[in-house]
C-alpha cells in the first residue's frame, strides 16, 4: 500500500481498523454508484422531453388519416369527425399565430372602415357617395 499511496496517506490508513476502511470504501462506492444512478436519470429525462416536443402537426396528423381513409381503415364518418377536429384545430393555431405576430410587430387589431352602410372600404380612399334621402 505504501507505494500506491504518498507517504502521510499511508502512515495515516496504517493505524485505522480494517472494518472502518471497508466502510470507507463501500461508502464511496455507494455514493459513486448514486452519481452514476442521478446521471441517468437526467439523461433520460433530457432524452424523454425531447421526444415529447416531436409531436406531429396538425397538418401531419390530418395527412396521415386521409391515408388512412383512403386504405379503407377509417369509415367516412371517422374520417369527418376526425377531419373537422383537426380543422378547428389548425383554424384555432393560425388564430393564435396571428394574434402572436401582431403583438410583436407591434400592431393592432382594427376593423375596416365602413361608408355608413356596413361595407368596408380602404381608409386611403374617400367613401363611396351616399344616395340622397328620399
Amino acid at each position: 500500500m505504501g507505494a500506491a499511496c504518498p507517504a502521510p496517506v499511508a502512515a495515516g490508513l496504517s493505524g485505522l481498523d480494517p472494518k472502518f476502511i471497508q466502510i470507507l470504501i463501500a461508502t464511496g462506492l455507494l455514493a459513486g454508484a448514486l452519481l452514476v444512478g442521478a446521471f441517468v436519470v437526467a439523461l433520460f429525462d433530457r432524452w424523454r422531453k425531447r421526444r415529447a416536443n416531436e409531436t406531429f402537426s396538425a397538418h401531419d396528423q390530418l395527412t396521415s388519416f386521409r391515408l388512412l381513409y383512403e386504405r379503407g381503415e377509417l369509415s367516412r364518418e371517422e374520417f369527418e369527425r376526425i377531419r373537422a377536429q383537426l380543422l378547428a384545430r389548425l383554424k384555432a393555431s393560425e388564430t393564435a399565430e396571428a394574434a402572436a405576430k401582431s403583438v410583436e410587430t407591434g400592431a393592432k387589431a382594427t376593423l375596416p372602415a365602413t361608408d355608413g352602410t356596413g361595407s368596408p372600404h380602404s381608409g386611403d380612399s374617400p367613401p363611396p357617395p351616399q344616395a340622397p334621402p328620399t
